[in-house]
């Protein structure tokens, strides 16, 4: 039997619609500019994709893929637990559900109806925006005197757009290196991307980049074979993040010492809040969210109910928690959402889906050297995932479609599967297994 390579299908199309949508949504809303409701199309495609993945019986998950599905549903089973204990309505339920199901659904979509050469486009399309976000960046900063949380390249000078860019800088990063590691991309090239990112990031003063290209940097050195490059690896990034921070510090003095551990602590724990008017913060949520609401042995283990402390641009989606409570920020991070609604249960669930893949990535790298390169980019992104859980609430808005695009690309395979042409006869078959 003889594989063939398909054109893209409709799934396909969906799939690709649901990722490279939010890179325009700045352009289709600011500069257009279209009414926001355009977001909301992606989620007609990610329903459709559901849609084809229930109705097509022939769709099978392979072994480490489906020990992930095996997460998500236990996820999802304790959110109906949940709903039982604190049912207050369906409608903020559905809307909970809509805010955490469409990453892992989008996440199984790659894997079943993607093929391989479209990720492989979909990456190099992601490096050419690489080099066209640097010139926008610098247009925005330089004439449009946005800096921070609102400069966000082709993302946008909305609040927050610098959540989209240090995931995608994230995603092109990680993989130059592992690249550069295998020798399959030059070292000026390589160490090009990481500098054009670090400029990016320190002009958004995306502090958490610093951190996470360490950890990149450290895992790609750990989870690879020795080579001498990667003594250049470690020198390079070294060398590159304590000079985005001096520049960082410069730019900005009321980040002064930000980058000595202590003050990174500080600024992580301190009890007086992220804005210091006794709101949440990323390392007390928890304690606060245990101590404040979640005060019975049940609410614990199973939250509020999902969808109970949510919000959204529409009044009747709105919860009289998220009216009562706002001001805690608690919307900010990950963490403090998941153990709110859906208490340690639903937190652990979550955080265990990216410790899972981790461990499912690892296996793909040693089972298929093909594919070695998109899997260990799949281990680190894990660990990254489990930093952002954390550190804000990227992975609950469009940006994380970015994030679990790249994580499915150690399982894709099963779409160039798809159509095989028997040797005789040239009868077109069409199966998944």
């Amino acid at each position: 039997m003889k594989l063939v390579i398909r054109k893209k299908t409709t799934a396909e199309w969906l799939a690709l619609y649901v990722l490279i949508l939010p890179f325009f949504f700045s352009f289709l809303m600011e500069f257009l500019p279209l009414p926001s409701i355009i977001k909301y199309t992606v989620d007609i495609a990610w329903l459709c994709l559901l849609a084809l993945i229930l109705i097509k019986r022939n769709l099978r998950l392979d072994g480490p893929a489906r020990h992930l599905l095996y997460v998500v549903g236990l996820f999802f089973l304790t959110t109906i637990v949940g709903l039982v204990l604190n049912y207050q309505s369906i409608l903020y339920y559905l809307w909970g559900l809509r805010n955490n199901l469409r990453f892992f659904v989008f996440f199984f979509a790659c894997i079943l109806f993607m093929q391989t050469r479209t990720a492989a486009s979909v990456m190099k399309f992601f490096d050419f925006l690489l080099w066209v976000n640097l010139p926008i960046v610098l247009y925005q900063y330089v004439f449009m005197g946005k800096d921070q949380d609102r400069l966000g390249g082709i993302f946008g000078v909305e609040s927050g757009c610098n959540g989209y860019m240090n995931i995608f800088l994230i995603i092109v990063i990680t993989r130059s290196i592992l690249l550069y590691l295998q020798r399959k991309e030059s070292m000026p090239l390589c160490f090009a991307k990481c500098a054009v990112a670090l400029l990016i990031a320190v002009f958004a003063e995306m502090k958490a980049f610093f951190l996470e290209l360490v950890i990149v940097a450290v895992m790609a050195v750990l989870i690879t074979r020795f080579s001498w490059k990667k003594l250049w690896i470690i020198l390079v990034i070294s060398v590159g993040v304590m000079t985005g921070a001096q520049l960082v510090e410069r730019l900005f003095p009321e980040f002064a010492d930000w980058f000595r551990w202590e003050k990174i602590w500080e600024s992580l724990s301190s009890e007086k809040g992220y804005t210091s008017q006794g709101d949440m913060n990323r390392m007390t949520a928890i304690s606060i969210a245990m101590e404040r609401f979640l005060t019975d042995g049940w609410q614990k283990i199973f939250g509020l109910g999902l969808g109970n402390c949510d919000y959204a641009t529409f009044d009747f989606l709105t919860t009289p928690f998220y009216r009562m409570y706002h001001r805690l920020n608690y919307v900010w991070f990950s963490s403090s959402f998941l153990i709110l609604e859906t208490g340690f249960a639903g937190l652990l669930l979550y955080g265990f889906f990216f410790v899972r893949l981790f461990f499912a990535a690892r296996k793909e790298a040693k089972q298929h050297k093909e594919r070695a390169i998109h899997a260990q980019m799949a281990q680190i992104l894990s660990a990254v995932c489990i930093l952002l859980m954390i550190y804000n609430v990227s992975l609950r808005t469009e940006s994380g479609y970015m994030m679990f695009f790249a994580l499915s690309l150690p399982f894709l395979g099963k779409a160039d599967e798809t159509r095989i042409i028997k040797k005789e006869g040239g009868v077109n078959g069409c199966s998944v297994r």
